[in-house]
């Protein structure tokens, strides 16, 4: 028998060939995550290296033990889970048992304007294919409409994020850019973002550039090229400030904001909560608490060498950001009901 479990890998006797080889999924997400993670490098989670190390031997323990597919896809998903990070996680191709499902039926992108002045904006993800794109694009124009409107609703129900820009366009267009971005660096003056500095995540980013066209993603490809030119595990972004004239902007919104919120809201659905709180009106939450994420962000996905599924993990991390780590949005008004009808009736 090999000395320990942990060595059965390297072990070259005969009486260790009976062994089970290591599996191939939870090599590659160790390697990845000590590739790719910014939290390898977190001098602010000083346990992550440790606890990887950790999770990972603890998986190959239970590897060892077993040969059943179900289980094994089990213990994978219990390390992905170990991180405690809704960002972290494994998606399998297969419809069984162990992969999660929803009979929820998300809404489309769009807007409807209700009785008493009251605008109903359904937004079901921050994640838009290309004819959600051309919604969006609507909504945009419409935005400095409402501004006079009784109540603008916005609907996140089942928004499980997608790209954070998407929301701060929507604020933009409804308080005004100088304004909205003036309120942001108030907010944010302290807050800055670590990316994980590597090729691989280059790429993602550089593809994220290529489908928005975003002068925001154009300047982090360029810092993240300029790091690891530099040999540095990461690259600083700092919160841009908008120069202006020295005039304080206003805005002209008139309508109470609600948000509906439930309990899949999550990621980019976070962050449109927290910059409309910085907008200065207050915004009343309605729903269900939602999801919690990490100070990691910013999702990156690949294949699993096994073909079986795919691998999720962050690549970037806040620093000083209000909303702390693993903290949920509460509704100010609690509500159950998932029939829209209803929960208007309710909000008004």
């Amino acid at each position: 028998m090999c000395a320990s479990i942990f060595e059965y890998d390297e072990c070259i006797f005969s009486s260790c060939t009976k062994m089970k080889i290591q599996n191939p999924d939870l090599d590659f997400m160790y390697t990845t995550i000590m590739d790719h993670h910014p939290g390898i490098y977190n001098l602010q989670d000083p346990n992550f290296k440790n606890n990887l190390d950790s999770a990972y031997r603890k998986s190959k323990e239970f590897f060892a033990q077993t040969d059943d597919v179900n289980v094994e896809k089990k213990i994978l998903e219990d390390f992905a889970r170990s991180f405690d990070d809704p960002h972290l996680w494994i998606h399998w191709y297969s419809n069984e048992e162990l992969v999660p499902t929803s009979n929820q039926i998300v809404p489309s992108l769009e807007v409807n304007l209700l009785k008493d002045q009251v605008v109903w904006v359904a937004l079901p993800t921050f994640d838009f294919n290309a004819a959600e794109q051309k919604e969006f694009q609507n909504l945009l124009k419409v935005l400095p409409k409402l501004r006079n409107k009784k109540i603008i609703i916005f609907d996140l129900r089942g928004n499980q994020g997608g790209n954070s820009e998407q929301g701060s366009l929507i604020i933009n267009h409804l308080f005004g850019e100088k304004y909205a971005e003036e309120k942001r660096n108030e907010a944010r003056s302290s807050i800055t973002v670590d990316w994980r500095a590597t090729p691989d995540n280059l790429s993602h980013i550089n593809l994220i550039y290529e489908r928005y066209q975003s002068s925001y993603f154009k300047d982090i490809v360029e810092g993240i090229k300029q790091s690891i030119r530099q040999n540095k595990p990461y690259y600083h972004e700092i919160s841009s400030q908008v120069m202006t004239d020295g005039s304080k902007a206003a805005h002209t919104v008139k309508a109470n904001i609600i948000v509906v919120i439930d309990s899949k809201n999550i990621s980019a659905a976070l962050d449109f909560i927290d910059e409309l709180k910085m907008m200065g009106p207050r915004v009343k939450l309605i729903g269900q608490k939602t999801r919690a994420d990490r100070l990691y962000m910013e999702v990156r996905a690949v294949s699993l060498p096994s073909g079986l599924g795919t691998f999720s993990f962050p690549i970037k991390v806040y620093r000083n950001r209000a909303r702390k780590d693993n903290e949920s949005y509460f509704p100010d008004l609690e509500s159950q009901t998932t029939d829209t009808e209803k929960l208007l009736e309710f909000i008004l």
